[in-house]
């Protein structure tokens, strides 16, 4: 995986870039034919069939989801799933954020590692600047076999707490498909 990935997927989240919703393929596993996905958002009453973009080859990464809350001041706060095809151990892949933030200039808040389907991962929180704004994330990657998920919540610092609780909530539901 190339070192500028992760600071891709930063400058993505907190840019509010409007990404694809999903990449059915992408979560598919090897033993599994892949399904189609489907969306449904109940709090504004709609459902669609997402694109069918090809799965994310070796070494690249994938966006497969992007929430975001109502704009204000103009900025979204904004959740996003980036699915990477690599293959790392949590600790070289820790090694490798760990750089990223540093160069970035943000400063990390909390690490901690936990478990995600019975697999591997870390979570963050981190602050700093990016476009001129003071903003904070909160971040979870679960490694994956041959791949690492990445979910990336980004709100501006001053109104992180307001939707701390919707970011934490998201990144603990988050399960994997046997």
């Amino acid at each position: 995986m190339k070192p500028s990935t992760a600071l891709v997927a930063l400058a993505s989240f907190a840019a509010g870039a409007a990404l694809a919703l999903t990449a059915p393929e992408g979560l598919a596993r090897a033993n599994r034919a892949a399904k189609p996905s489907y969306y449904t958002d109940g709090r504004y009453g709609y459902s669609m069939l997402p694109p069918s973009f090809a799965k994310a080859e070796k070494d690249t990464a994938a966006m497969t989801a992007t929430f975001f809350a109502p704009a204000r001041n103009g900025f979204a706060a904004n959740l996003g799933v980036m699915v990477q095809a690599v293959s790392m151990t949590p600790d070289q892949y820790r090694e490798l954020v760990a750089g990223q933030l540093k160069q970035s200039g943000r400063t990390v808040l909390s690490e901690t590692r936990r478990k995600v389907g019975g697999r591997e991962a870390i979570q963050w929180e981190y602050e700093g600047a990016l476009q001129g704004r003071e903003l904070r994330w909160i971040e979870l990657a679960v490694v994956d076999a041959d791949r690492i998920f990445q979910l990336t919540g980004t709100a501006p610092k001053a109104e992180y707490d307001q939707v701390a609780a919707e970011f934490k909530a998201c990144l603990d539901s988050f399960t994997l498909g046997d």
